[in-house]
């Protein structure tokens, strides 16, 4: 595939795959510019899945979401929206193993990150973040929990390229739709709120989305939901 023409497309480099198909970078020679195409699994193609199994309370393998590769370099951690996280071994073999290793409360847990040797994880029913330490991947060990407020529920975590603040978005009823800024100790995983990081005159952090007046004339509430750090 790589070094073949397609139309007016020139496959380059192969940039990532997934259950789905494959992703290349290739060349327009049309327009002259940098693309991706997106190559989808053909029929005969073999795809090998992995069952989670349940945790304790019976669900937590349903709703998966992305999965992270852990600072070894060659164990993942797997979590789910219902607040379940499994560890996942041997992916460079033919017959890799999962594992369950934690649960949070409730059944909809929100987008982690994974810096260091810490996992953040947005726990909507409990309005807070919980920090583990993951340096024994088996058995992580909670470190820091960060509270942001009974009608808050935390959702979506992005970091910046130093590792060392967090963006969060929140959404719920009352103070909910805000946006805070989370510090992160790199040395011990303590959470904490940047205090700087909040409306004029309010006795709370973080920035409310909720009964304000926008740039293009529309008065009333955004609902954050997605969040990324990006670099200028």
């Amino acid at each position: 595939m790589i070094g073949t023409t397609c139309k007016q497309y020139r496959i380059d480099a192969l940039l990532g795959r997934g259950g789905m198909g494959k992703v290349y970078r290739a060349q327009d020679t049309r327009l002259d510019r940098l693309v991706a195409i997106k190559v989808m699994v053909a029929a005969g193609d073999t795809l090998k899945s992995i069952a989670l199994e349940p945790g304790p309370r019976g669900d937590e393998q349903k709703f998966t979401g992305e999965p992270h590769l852990l600072p070894d370099g060659k164990s993942v951690y797997i979590h789910t929206f219902n607040c379940g996280l499994y560890l996942l071994r041997g992916v460079d073999t033919p017959h890799p193993t999962t594992s369950f290793v934690q649960s949070f409360r409730g059944k909809n847990c929100g987008v982690p990150i994974l810096t260091g040797h810490y996992w953040v994880e947005p726990v909507p029913e409990a309005h807070a973040l919980v920090a583990l330490d993951i340096s024994d991947p088996e058995h992580p060990r909670e470190v820091s929990t960060l509270a942001v407020g009974d009608d808050e529920e935390p959702h979506w975590l992005a970091i910046d390229p130093a590792g060392r603040r967090l963006v969060l978005n929140s959404s719920g009823g009352g103070k909910g739709n805000r946006l805070f800024i989370i510090d992160i100790d790199p040395a011990t995983g303590r959470l904490s709120f940047d205090d700087r990081f909040r409306d004029a005159g309010s006795d709370r952090p973080g920035i409310s989305l909720s009964a304000r007046s926008w740039p293009h004339g529309f008065t009333g509430s955004a609902r954050p939901h997605g969040t990324v750090f990006s670099r200028q």
